[in-house]
């Protein structure tokens, strides 16, 4: 569960103790309780905001957080996030918003630009090599969108 939602069950809590304390057996406490209830519950259904791959995928070249499963040679299986974003295989290299470069995919004589081929791609923001085009080869299972970013008190978007 993610903190948000930890922080308002933890908000809902308290303000359930105070009313049963209050109002000893009012409605109020059990429209809290039933509140409780209810985020607990979406919380559940929704996973914590992951999507599985096999309902959608992300629009093309947004980067989202991704879980991939990457299976060891002794049979465990192990779970990466990281962020990455999806390509359907019909974006051209000259028109993508990300840097690609020695990428394999097929040529576009009119453009004279690769194709980017379909599937996920690591987005590396501090690596010292300046390669942003390195393919996911672990089975992506799920991906959520990212957070909007920090901002300071008072700061607009």
């Amino acid at each position: 569960m993610n903190e948000f939602i930890e922080k308002l069950i933890e908000r809902l809590e308290e303000l359930e103790t105070y009313a049963f304390t209050k109002y000893p057996g009012g409605s109020s406490h059990r429209a809290y309780s039933n509140s409780i209830e209810i985020v607990k519950s979406l919380a559940a259904e929704y996973n914590d905001g992951w999507i599985p791959c096999s309902e959608r995928l992300p629009t093309v070249e947004t980067e989202v957080l991704i879980v991939a499963t990457r299976k060891w040679r002794d049979g465990t299986v192990k779970y990466i996030i990281t962020t990455a974003m999806y390509e359907d295989g019909t974006v051209l290299e000259n028109d993508s918003c990300w840097n690609w470069e020695c990428i394999d995919g097929e040529w576009n004589e009119e453009e004279e630009c690769y194709i980017i081929p379909e599937g996920w791609w690591e987005n590396k923001h501090y690596n010292g090599y300046d390669e942003f085009n390195n393919a996911v080869d672990d089975e992506v299972i799920a991906w959520q969108l990212l957070p909007k970013p920090y901002r300071e008190k008072g700061e607009k978007e």
